[in-house]
């Protein structure tokens, strides 16, 4: 990410236009040269300027109210504490005096977090990862691309216009989207405080706005950071930065809310019944839900840090893992872990559980995925790039459909698939560990994979803007889109006939998918 002088002339230019300034703007257009400036920013909204300095403001004050162990503070405990304007926000003493205030309050109540020094590791680490999820929140057109052209004689098909459904809509980045499990319905999720349920049979219609609210009295930021439908399809369940989870109907009726936890959520995830939504926050904890009831059913509270990722094994076990490092397994009845998985050097990102669920992979910040086989209850293979990595996924199991040119035999074991900010995807053996592809194209960080259901291909998307479709024959692309945007997540629909994407400026895109 960069930002340069003349797009914030540009948006102080814009500022002065829309405040009234009519003689200030054009002194100011002129000595500033804006006008003879390549910014282009047609869809600019009114009031950007104000609008990004106080999410900006936001995010201060959100640090300087964090507790040493990486809890947002009670909202008592902040009463008799002033809250920063704008010219305070920028003095890093006035915010430093500010937590000082905070600490000092905390010890006075013997209130767990206020017995580290200032400036520990995990409230970097929460902040660096709250920065991920809101990568592109300031200014999603100034990415600085990793530039290094692809030899043109190397480039796959571009997936044609008339072959790309294009939906329009949301307001601002899309972090999410996914397929109804047996529909033509597609779900995103925006920082624009609403899921989108969209028809790609009638694509012209509008789509079903489903809207996050806050309650009457609170200003919390309502960005969507997760959404996935249940296995048979009826419900949406979504989660949002406010801490609450939502389920909605097929038809995007709020069925209910649901509350208990105390700081942003970052996943969710529907057991295999359909019966339990699983969920995690910045608050360190995860929570099984009962959907019938709309109740807890239990909180778990193993880690050290913020839980950012959950994943099911089954209807009764599950895994976790947090920016501490640290993968832990749990039965939903039991109230200490099965196990806890330690290893990783850094944030840990994802979990996933292949299928067979005796395998759980997860990924990391320290440059590493790892498999962890449930039955030695140990790392059985560490898994290395260059640089981070921000996601994985399992191929479903196959049998003897898939031959790879490499091996020259049909596949019998399981296939993992990880990308990374070293802008290359790696096909892994996660039998014996050893990478079969290294999937070399993207010239930007690598944000999303999705196997394809009959796992002949692997989907891409990148914050190159593109879109890349490899085939699992022989490693090679053999289709891209580019877009105009960074790619947060791809997915393939039921049949394998379509891609999804989403992207940082806002777009759901559909594209055909080779057959």
């Amino acid at each position: 990410m960069s930002i340069d002088s003349d797009q914030i002339n540009y948006l102080i230019y814009r500022y002065l236009i829309e405040s009234g300034f009519q003689h200030s703007s054009f002194t100011f257009a002129q000595e500033s040269g804006i006008t003879k400036s390549t910014v282009t920013a047609n869809k600019l909204p009114p009031g950007a300027l104000i609008a990004h300095l106080q999410k900006a403001l936001n995010y201060v004050q959100a640090e300087v109210n964090l507790t040493e162990d990486g809890r947002p503070a009670d909202l008592e405990d902040l009463e008799t504490i002033e809250a920063l304007n704008l010219i305070e926000a920028c003095q890093p003493e006035v915010c430093q005096q500010r937590r000082q205030q905070l600490m000092e309050r905390l010890r006075e109540q013997n209130k767990p977090g206020a017995d580290v020094k200032l400036g520990v590791p995990v409230i970097r680490a929460w902040s660096r990862h709250t920065q991920r999820q809101k990568l592109m929140m300031f200014a999603p057109q100034s990415i600085d691309l990793i530039s290094e052209p692809a030899d043109e004689a190397a480039e796959p098909m571009e997936v044609p216009t008339d072959s790309v459904t294009t939906f329009r809509g949301h307001e601002q980045i899309v972090f999410t989207c996914v397929w109804h499990p047996t529909e033509p319905l597609l779900a995103s999720g925006s920082n624009d405080a609403t899921v989108r349920i969209w028809n790609l049979k009638e694509p012209k219609s509008m789509p079903l706005i489903l809207r996050h609210l806050a309650p009457p009295g609170e200003e919390v930021p309502m960005d969507v950071t997760s959404v996935q439908w249940s296995p048979a399809g009826e419900l949406l369940a979504s989660g949002c930065f406010d801490g609450s989870a939502r389920i909605w109907t097929k038809q995007g009726e709020l069925q209910c809310r649901l509350r208990a936890h105390t700081g942003p959520l970052f996943c969710l995830r529907w057991s295999p019944s359909g019966k339990q939504l699983l969920t995690c926050s910045v608050d360190q904890s995860a929570i099984v839900w009962d959907v019938a009831s709309g109740t807890t059913r239990r909180v778990f509270t193993f880690h050290h840090g913020p839980c950012v990722g959950v994943a099911w094994k089954s209807e009764e076990v599950f895994a976790s893992c947090s920016i501490d490092g640290s993968v832990i397994v749990c039965h939903v009845t039991e109230n200490e872990p099965l196990h806890r998985f330690t290893g990783h050097t850094d944030e840990v990102n994802v979990v996933s559980w292949h299928a067979a669920g005796q395998l759980l992979a997860s990924c990391s910040d320290d440059n590493t995925a790892r498999i962890w086989s449930l039955e030695a209850a140990a790392c059985q293979h560490v898994l290395r790039h260059d640089d981070k990595l921000y996601t994985l996924a399992w191929a479903r199991p196959f049998g003897s459909r898939l031959v790879v040119a490499q091996i020259s035999k049909p596949i019998s074991f399981p296939l993992l698939c990880s990308a990374s900010f070293d802008r290359t995807i790696k096909v892994w053996d996660g039998r014996k560990g050893s990478c079969i592809f290294s999937l070399v194209g993207h010239t930007s960080p690598v944000y999303s994979v999705c196997f394809s259901h009959d796992c002949r291909y692997v989907a891409s998307g990148s914050f190159d803007h593109r879109v890349i479709i490899w085939s699992l024959e022989n490693g090679q692309p053999v289709a891209t889109r580019k877009q105009q945007e960074g790619i947060y997540e791809v997915g393939w629909d039921a049949k394998d006939e379509h891609v999804s994407l989403c992207t940082s400026g806002g777009i759901v895109a559909v594209i055909q998918a080779p057959r």
